[in-house]
């Protein structure tokens, strides 16, 4: 049987579209199938802190302990500008995200489509 995957969202305190990206990976849970799974906030303090938890801006969003939308990990405490299909955006598109999380609960890897 496959557990649902741990969603994290990784912000820093600053970043005006972290409770965003945490609707958006509710949503794209639910959208998912995975109604039950626990979406965490989690806020980035300190270099350090970035650079173990794997952030790559924020909002960084964890999908099992991976990012679907890989960057240079930088260890920076800024905010994230992600490439959608509509061009550079604050926050992941949602029907990607929610690809990331239906390939997490059949235990396959995410192939991010343009």
């Amino acid at each position: 049987m496959m557990f649902p995957p741990r969603i994290e969202v990784l912000y820093i305190e600053d970043c005006p579209q972290w409770q965003a990206a945490l609707h958006l990976a509710r949503s794209a849970a639910r959208m998912a199938g995975a109604a039950e799974v626990d979406v965490f906030a989690i806020e980035v303090r300190s270099r350090q802190q970035a650079l173990r938890l794997g952030f790559a801006g924020s909002p960084t969003i964890l999908v099992g302990g991976r990012d679907p939308f890989p960057g240079v990990r930088t260890g920076r405490l800024a905010c994230r500008v992600f490439q959608t299909p509509r061009g550079p955006a604050p926050l992941p598109d949602g029907g990607q995200l929610t690809d990331a999380i239906r390939a997490a609960l059949a235990g396959q890897p995410f192939t991010r489509r343009a």
